[in-house]
């Protein structure tokens, strides 16, 4: 579909959404594949996905962020219990570089580095539909360090992106909000206890049963 686009309307294929969301880096990845060679298409985008993987867990590891331990945070997002297309596949990449968002939301502010977080927003928000989740944290965090220019800039740059991803989600017919009991049975085996023993063990059941494990062992570590 993807590479019919490119085919069709060249690099404006990069503004078409897919499932309701603009996905701008893998669709770049996709064509500058295409441009390097159509013949050795699939080798090529799997060696840039891997690339931009890589490079993901990098800055999870160097970037100047609150997180303890960021080396051992980066392994850590490879090990996520996942189905193998997230490795190697360009259009899972935006997987990745969601990623970077949330590294923005637990940045450092000491070290404002406003041009590498600029880049991570842009990379991730216009990849991904998470922008619209980070949105409020990178308001509260541009009210919270108000003296912090860049905090700022942050939230101001993020908003239209945000907004772009919303309209283009609200474009789907099927980008309604799922019925009350679909998410009564499918948030805490999916979101809980698959992201949990996802790996080891499929049962319906069992999701449940770790899924609140998990919550139970969440609300005690808050107290």
């Amino acid at each position: 579909m993807v590479i019919k686009g490119f085919i069709e309307h060249g690099w404006h294929e990069v503004l078409h959404p897919i499932n309701g969301y603009l996905m701008l880096v893998p669709k770049m990845l996709i064509g500058v594949s295409m441009k390097i060679s159509l013949f050795a298409l699939p080798g090529v985008a799997t060696a840039l996905a891997w690339t931009l993987t890589a490079l993901v867990g990098v800055a999870v590891a160097m970037s100047p962020t609150r997180l303890k331990g960021r080396v051992l945070c980066a392994l850590t997002v490879f090990a996520v219990p996942s189905d193998p297309e997230v490795f190697g596949i360009p259009l899972y990449t935006f997987w990745w570089v969601s990623l970077l968002l949330f590294l923005l939301a637990v940045w450092d502010e000491r070290k404002p580095a406003l041009g590498l977080r600029l880049l991570f927003l842009l990379a991730g928000g216009l990849s991904s539909p998470v922008i619209i989740a980070i949105l409020p944290v990178l308001y509260f965090r541009a009210w919270w360090f108000r003296s912090n220019h860049a905090e700022r800039w942050l939230a101001l740059v993020a908003t239209p992106i945000a907004a772009t991803q919303i309209y283009f989600a609200s474009q789907m017919h099927a980008a309604h909000a799922p019925l009350l009991s679909s998410i009564a049975v499918y948030v805490t085996p999916k979101f809980f206890g698959a992201f949990l023993v996802g790996n080891l063990e499929t049962n319906f059941a069992f999701a449940w049963a770790m899924g609140l494990l998990g919550a139970v062992l969440r609300s005690e570590e808050r107290r």
